[in-house]
């Protein structure tokens, strides 16, 4: 039994007021041949008009992320699928994805997702792969706002926000800290953001930015008795508002527990073996 046919199952009562179920839940070899005779641009056009009528707006944080289909790789195939998500962080809805044939496509994915999503003053959120000023354009020209991560994949831009930072900050607005207890371990995050951009070779090709933040993030284990420690950097169109900057940060990861995660366990996207072409010959080039 397939995880569609589980779903319906369980959700039968439920379905039986939007359907006709007459004949009962269909079952898993039905579902199979229904999506290898669905177009992906079709399913996706009526999906993401679907998600605007019932959401209205998105709200707050929208996090772009990637994630790979493992169970999909082939012998002979260079790798397996590759998908970039769009999650709405507040409204807890999957706004629409994109497949790329490799992780590092996802920069070039990325601004095509994004064209299709509603996403005026929203709040988008991408790890060092998204940043790139192409990615930057296209957000403000959607008349949302970014923060994008900022790794060595930037190199001259992480050393001059590293440097920039090098300074402590004596002003107490530009600063947030947030403590968490729970799960055997206590964390705290120490966000400090800084609107001074003198400290960037070239800030101006990055469309709107305003801010750059630094997040500290220091965690004790109860158990073992160790510390860990991280620094983080990030880019920003945002005004300088710490706590704002902060909370949509610690935002972006609920695309990871709240949409990976149930992809994988609730759904066993992982496990999933498809990889073939379809009937309208799309799996691998849609």
């Amino acid at each position: 039994m397939g995880r569609n046919e589980d779903y319906g199952i369980v959700k039968r009562e439920f379905l039986e007021t939007i359907l006709d179920l007459e004949n009962g839940i269909p079952s898993h070899d039905t579902f199979n041949r229904f999506f290898s005779l669905l177009k992906p641009s079709f399913f996706e056009e009526h999906f993401v008009s679907w998600i605007k009528s019932i959401s209205n707006h998105y709200k707050g944080v929208v996090a772009i992320d990637g994630k790979t289909v493992r169970g999909s790789k082939q012998s002979g195939l260079k790798s397996a699928i590759h998908l970039v998500s769009a999650f709405s962080t507040e409204n807890e809805i999957f706004l629409g994805q994109i497949k790329t044939e490799e992780k590092s496509n996802e920069i070039t994915a990325i601004p095509e997702l994004l064209k299709v999503l509603d996403l005026e003053n929203a709040i988008i959120t991408i790890d060092a792969m998204g940043c790139q000023t192409d990615i930057a354009e296209v957000i403000i020209e959607q008349k949302a706002d970014y923060i994008l991560a900022v790794k060595e994949n930037q190199k001259e831009l992480y050393q001059d926000i590293e440097s920039a930072f090098l300074i402590p900050s004596k002003d107490k607005s530009k600063i947030y800290i947030t403590e968490e207890v729970g799960s055997g371990r206590v964390e705290k995050r120490t966000c400090t953001v800084m609107d001074d951009l003198s400290h960037l070779l070239n800030p101006t090709k990055w469309n709107s930015l305003q801010s750059i933040a630094k997040i500290e993030s220091e965690r004790f284990i109860k158990s073992t008795g160790k510390t860990q420690k991280s620094t983080r950097f990030y880019i920003t169109s945002l005004p300088c508002d710490a706590k704002k900057i902060a909370d949509a940060v610690r935002s972006h990861w609920k695309i990871e527990n709240n949409l990976h995660w149930h992809l994988d366990v609730s759904f066993g996207e992982d496990k999933s073996r498809k990889r073939h072409k379809t009937r309208h010959k799309i799996f691998r080039q849609s």
